[in-house]
């Protein structure tokens, strides 16, 4: 779409204006020419803003602040939020499962999970889970005061501390969390495939639909003329 915006329109540009309209052109073709003499002159911006956006959010995520808001702002996308809440609350309980079947002591379990997990809102939750078992309170009381953490997981962490099932019950946690973001992962992208289609065919439609129109107009112009 560049490629025909920077190379291709301004040559009907050229055309257009030999035929001399006597109505000038149509307001659709006049959009497509404003479009493509914007991206000709200012193409540099096309890999420059995403560039641009991408060192602004390095910067923001730098500072401890700014991280926390960046990791919340990421949990409340939508639809892409949940996919990234349900993986990184897998990726908590696998990890911790894993570590304490391996021997390791649920405060040295935390210590290492909090520096691994990735997100700063889960990272702040392990760190109240490791406080209050400091002061002899159990996982499922902080987890819960996190909104990052469903009710489902709160209690399925409970009862497998209650029976002593706490590695397994995590690792089950992990295996549902992990089958669902295959799930939505799935069915979205099959939605973005129609999608792309949709976008790409309307893009084409738009630019062949507006150079089409001129002709038209030439054809109604000529046609005017050869009556008189």
């Amino acid at each position: 779409l560049a490629f025909i915006m920077i190379f291709v329109i301004p040559k009907f540009k050229i055309m257009f204006e030999e035929m001399q309209l006597k109505e000038g052109l149509p307001a659709l073709t006049e959009m497509l020419i404003s479009i493509a003499n914007t991206i000709k002159t200012y193409w540099y911006l096309l890999p420059a803003i995403p560039f641009l956006i991408w060192v602004a959010l390095k910067l923001v995520a730098s500072n401890p602040s700014g991280r926390y808001a960046l990791d919340t702002a990421k949990l409340n996308i939508p639809i892409f939020g949940q996919i990234i809440r349900k993986g990184a609350v897998s990726r908590f309980c696998r990890t911790l499962g894993t570590l304490l079947e391996s021997g390791v002591s649920i405060l040295d379990a935390l210590t290492i999970l909090r520096g691994a997990i990735g997100n700063a809102v889960i990272a702040n939750a392990v760190g109240e889970v490791h406080a209050a078992i400091r002061e002899g309170d159990n996982i499922a009381t902080p987890l819960k005061r996190c909104k990052a953490f469903d009710d489902l997981v709160v209690n399925m962490i409970d009862v497998g501390e209650e029976t002593g099932e706490l590695p397994k019950m995590l690792t089950k946690i992990a295996d549902n969390y992990d089958s669902e973001v295959d799930a939505t992962v799935s069915g979205l992208t099959a939605l973005l495939e129609p999608l792309m289609i949709i976008v790409m065919g309307s893009a084409v439609g738009f630019i062949v639909i507006s150079l089409f129109l001129p002709m038209v107009s030439m054809m109604k112009q000529l046609s005017e003329q050869t009556g008189g």
